[in-house]
């Protein structure tokens, strides 16, 4: 097969094997959050509008009676997965001739393979499981990390120690010119920040 429509062959219709589970977790995560969406739509109807298309005496006997919409759970995916296999190489070092190696996966569709005349030579079974798990321990207590950068280090001080941070100056100079971690990511009271002055 020329080697476009190789390229075409793994971008369009593959995948590599992480990106793929990764995505079938994302719609698991989606599926989850529309039902949970619906049940908490059915509630506030019951409990904080009034419906039109429900007598006011069945809404009222509903809420006497403690009636509470159900909420569903996704308490686990099995996914089994018939694919065809390819492998990709590139060179990453043009001097010592390293390369990398990335496998890709396409559902093992014949009317892809055939389509695009791919000479599959390899087929397996991917089989995982999407199981749910409780947050990180202290997950509760993270703080998202603000902007250092132009701050003077006096008050770099001060802002880290309101928040229980531990901080790191790497420099002499007075103002922030970069943070580890960045703006926006997440900290445990206790973490240690890196400031770098210039």
């Amino acid at each position: 097969m020329p080697k476009k429509a190789i390229d075409f062959y793994n971008s369009a219709l593959s995948g590599s094997l992480g990106d793929l589970i990764s995505s079938i977790g994302e719609g698991v995560g989606e599926a989850q959050a529309a039902l949970d969406r619906g049940s908490l739509a059915k509630y506030l109807e019951l409990y904080q509008q009034n419906d039109d298309e429900v007598p006011d005496h069945i809404l009222e006997l509903l809420r006497s009676i403690g009636y509470q919409p159900t909420f569903y759970t996704i308490p686990e995916t099995e996914v089994e997965a018939k694919i065809a296999l390819s492998i990709s190489a590139k060179t990453i070092n043009h001097q010592t001739g390293g390369s990398k190696v990335r496998m890709y996966g396409m559902p093992s569709n014949p009317g892809n393979v055939n389509q695009f005349n791919a000479e599959v030579n390899s087929f397996a079974t991917l089989k995982f499981k999407i199981l749910p798990v409780p947050p990180p321990e202290g997950m509760d207590q993270m703080i998202p990390v603000p902007n250092f950068e132009h701050l003077t280090v006096v008050k770099a001080n001060e802002l880290a120690e309101s928040e229980g941070w531990n901080i790191i100056i790497r420099g002499s100079k007075n103002k922030i010119k970069k943070q580890y971690p960045e703006e926006g990511q997440m900290l445990l009271p206790g973490g240690t920040i890196v400031l770098v002055t210039a």
